[in-house]
């Protein structure tokens, strides 16, 4: 029986059978797999490989980031892509993702995060969170110049109104 080596790490990716390690953020937890963390990120090979405490507890406490990002990072290790969540506007998460993406090295991961807010259309139902990825790009320079390029893309594609 042939089964797509897609199906396998998404039957992986949702369940702890197999896990051996676990990834924490706020109060948040996620059953993972070392193998597929170390192949995907320099960071967590570094980190699962080494002296480091994540190495020998089986833990990653991942304090700095957003438990929203973290889930959508873990799901993009496994599939390649990662899924919308209505907590955040989907351009908050995008730049969330980047943010997260940026701090564990994960280049692929920050271009997915690109595309998926200049894929993305302002509406009635995220124009807030557009307003306020613009002006914490703008305002505090928390982000480099592709954002900056990109959110200028959108507003010129977009067919709404302001």
């Amino acid at each position: 029986m042939h089964v797509p080596v897609e199906d396998v790490l998404q039957k992986l990716s949702k369940s702890a059978k197999l896990s051996d390690i676990k990834i924490r953020c706020g109060d948040r937890e996620w059953p993972a797999h070392r193998a597929i963390l170390c192949v995907r990120s320099e960071y967590f090979d570094k980190a699962l490989s080494g002296a480091l405490k994540e190495a020998t507890e089986n833990t990653i406490e991942l304090h700095d980031d957003h438990p929203n990002a973290v889930h959508a990072m873990l799901e993009w290790f496994y599939s390649g892509n990662y899924s919308y969540c209505q907590t955040h506007s989907i351009f908050e998460l995008c730049v969330l993702v980047h943010d997260v993406a940026n701090r564990h090295l994960l280049d692929d991961l920050k271009m997915c995060a690109l595309e998926a807010f200049s894929d993305s259309e302002i509406n009635p139902s995220n124009i807030e969170g557009f307003v306020r990825v613009t002006t914490t790009v703008y305002n505090a320079s928390l982000l480099d110049q592709p954002w900056q390029k990109v959110i200028l893309d959108v507003v010129r594609l977009s067919r709404y109104k302001f």
